[in-house]
């Protein structure tokens, strides 16, 4: 996937509904249920549930305006799910990135080779930037340290997510260059089905990703 250079204000660049969507490039990608045996060593309890996955495709657009990328996806989801009770699950979303690159995407890293996440959730203000090294690892940051910002709207049965950050910050976080290729990959969490953690819908691997010099 390319990422098409645009020019566009940063503030526009984060609405799920601007024009210059409707003419970039997009890629549906395929998703599957994650392998619980890879968390059995964590969770013994969470690898013996199989009733996750059921969101099996995801649409992936991608621009940038020289500073800021921009990253649209959206799903299909009958209804919004949010969590307003101790029994309830959130529908939500997390874009990877290598931070290594021998990173791999189905373990989310592994020690000394580290991936980038931007994690959205439905309901809450603003998504969080996470950096892990392997299941179970994984460590939420606050949106503010690498000026992430996220936008959504749920309609006509399916989830659009856009979300916006500098190409280069000076936390460990992926950085972005217009003409170099990295990887990007994919998870979904259906709220309605109690997936959390592990149990999600992902793309497994990582699929190419270049800004437009």
């Amino acid at each position: 996937m390319r990422a098409s250079r645009i020019t566009a204000a940063v503030e526009e660049l984060g609405s799920v509904d601007a024009g210059f969507w409707a003419s970039a490039a997009s890629a549906v990608v395929p998703l599957e249920p994650t392998p619980m045996a890879l968390v059995e060593a964590v969770s013994p309890r969470m690898a013996s549930r199989t009733d996750h996955g059921a969101v099996r495709s995801l649409r992936f657009q991608a621009v940038h305006n020289r500073s800021h990328l921009a990253i649209r996806v959206g799903w299909q989801m009958t209804e919004a799910n949010t969590i307003d009770d101790l029994d309830q699950f959130a529908d939500a979303v997390a874009v990877m990135f290598p931070l290594h690159r021998d990173a791999v995407a189905l373990t989310m890293g592994a020690a000394g080779k580290p991936v980038n996440a931007w994690y959205w959730r439905a309901g809450d203000s603003a998504p969080f930037d996470v950096v892990a090294e392997g299941l179970g690892t994984s460590s939420r940051r606050d949106s503010k340290l690498t000026a992430l910002s996220a936008q959504s709207r749920h309609a006509e049965g399916a989830w659009v997510v856009t979300f916006v950050r500098p190409l280069v910050v000076e936390a460990e976080a992926a950085r972005f260059e217009p003409g170099v290729r990295t990887g990007v990959a994919f998870s979904v969490w259906d709220g309605g089905r109690a997936e959390r953690a592990a149990h999600k819908s992902s793309s497994l691997v990582f699929s190419e990703l270049e800004l437009e010099a």
